[in-house]
């Protein structure tokens, strides 16, 4: 069965500052073999090498995201384990692939991508781009959990080229919708990450951190 591949068009500037001179884009590459697989490539289109190396975050790790004022963002622990690339020594995903099948790839659009303005009461439950894929690939098995097809986001079949220039030039073309749909995603954002689910979450790794030094201080 094959997955739809989800499409992102993420904005990675914060990742690459340090490491990338003025590029145009990435390019995404889908090859489908007789056998039925679906193999993922893609270029980066950089002048230097960014210094990719394999990374492996594992089930159970805990991440807390970055906001523009310095303070936490939101807290989520990985649901499934990632394996992938990461650019310039950053422990971030460029391209990740999960446990369940899952693939995310970042991609640079210079000019294109937009984010909502976060406010001091959005803060608890931000993540910077360069996170987004981690985060994406730690909790949802599939697309279906990542993004709502038409709102939120745009999924094309793998392999299907028209359908992907269709997707691309609606993006690209149309300021308005892309701004509506980072209104839905920061909407669903809001519903589905709220101060109830990130305070469970804090509270259950408070529990957790306490009780492993409690054994620690036991077994001393």
């Amino acid at each position: 069965m094959h997955r739809p591949t989800l499409l992102f068009a993420i904005s990675v500037g914060s990742v690459f500052v340090a490491c990338s001179p003025p590029a145009s884009a990435c390019t995404g590459i889908t090859i489908k073999p007789k056998d039925g697989s679906v193999i993922f490539a893609r270029t980066l289109e950089y002048a230097v090498d960014i210094r990719s190396e394999v990374i492996v975050v594992p089930r159970g790790r805990d991440h807390v995201g970055s906001t523009p004022g310095g303070r936490p963002g939101r807290h989520w622990r990985t649901r499934y384990a990632s394996v992938g690339m990461n650019a310039c020594g950053r422990p971030v995903f460029v391209d990740g692939l999960n446990e369940r099948g899952l693939h995310v790839g970042v991609f640079y659009f210079p000019g294109y991508a937009r984010y909502q303005a976060i406010t001091a009461a959005d803060e608890f439950r931000a993540v910077a781009p360069h996170e987004l894929a981690g985060l994406l690939l730690g909790t949802c098995a599939d697309v279906g959990e990542a993004v709502e097809a038409g709102r939120s986001g745009l999924l094309i079949r793998p392999g299907d080229g028209r359908q992907l220039y269709e997707a691309l030039s609606a993006l690209v073309g149309d300021d308005q919708r892309r701004q509506q749909m980072s209104r839905v995603g920061h909407t669903l954002a809001r519903r589905k990450f709220d101060a109830e689910h990130n305070g469970r979450a804090l509270l259950a790794l408070t529990v957790e951190v306490t009780a492993t030094h409690r054994r620690a201080g036991r077994a001393a």
